[in-house]
């Protein structure tokens, strides 16, 4: 049965149907950010469950994901020069920097990371960038098959730690029936720009603890990644 106010329009009683999943996760993430994590030690607990590690080891190569504003980057080289790794993936996107300017000219940030990496004494034969990639789940499906074309048997998935949880739990379901063995590193609490401590007294940690968050919900959903 239909029923309507007085200027208003008819009730649908089919309406639910149409609100997508991710909509109603995200609304329960909000709810249970407000209603669940409402003290300082609490909300500190919460962003230290988005960091999810592994131990420093070796593999045959590091994969750098996008983003990080070079932290990433940072992290890869460090794990180049202990001698864990021989060899670093970038991945990126391959947007230009300065398209508005440049049109179509303009280098990528994968590109500036790569000269970035053979300046620092990385052999340029040793650095490969992987563009053309716009998610983590991209990131994890493209590394696989590139990877698996040069006969890499382990890889250091290096990221944010905020990031690390959903990347970690992404590659691993990509990675699962593959002989790569995967591990994910971070830099340290304290060298990083993530900190879990009094997070949501600051902007971008608010933004990154955030939208983590409900990325975490959107991959649960969509791709069949839980956090866990």
């Amino acid at each position: 049965m239909r029923r309507s106010d007085k200027g208003s329009r008819a009730w649908d009683p089919t309406w639910r149907w149409n609100v997508r999943p991710v909509r109603v996760l995200g609304l329960l993430a909000a709810l249970a950010i407000i209603l669940v994590l409402a003290t300082p030690a609490a909300l500190t607990q919460y962003a230290r469950w988005l960091i999810s590690t592994d131990r420093p080891q070796k593999a045959d190569v590091a994969i750098v994901l996008g983003g990080g504003e070079g932290e990433r980057l940072g992290l890869a080289l460090r794990i180049w020069r202990e001698g864990r790794v021989p060899a670093i993936l970038i991945l990126d996107s391959g947007k230009p920097l300065l398209p508005v300017y440049t049109g179509e000219d303009s280098i990528t940030q994968g590109g500036v990371k790569r000269r970035i990496a053979v300046r620092r004494g990385v052999p340029d034969d040793r650095v490969w960038l992987l563009e053309g990639v716009w998610s983590t789940h991209d990131e994890a499906v493209r590394s696989r098959r590139f990877l698996e074309e040069r006969g890499a048997g382990s890889a250091i998935v290096v990221t944010s730690p905020f990031h690390s949880r959903r990347a970690r739990s992404t590659f691993r379901k990509i990675y699962r029936d593959s002989p790569i063995r995967i591990a994910v590193e971070t830099l340290p609490i304290g060298e990083s720009q993530d900190d879990p401590v009094r997070w949501w007294t600051r902007e971008r940690d608010q933004i990154s603890v955030f939208t983590e968050t409900a990325k975490i919900l959107f991959y649960w959903n969509r791709f069949g990644v839980p956090p866990f």
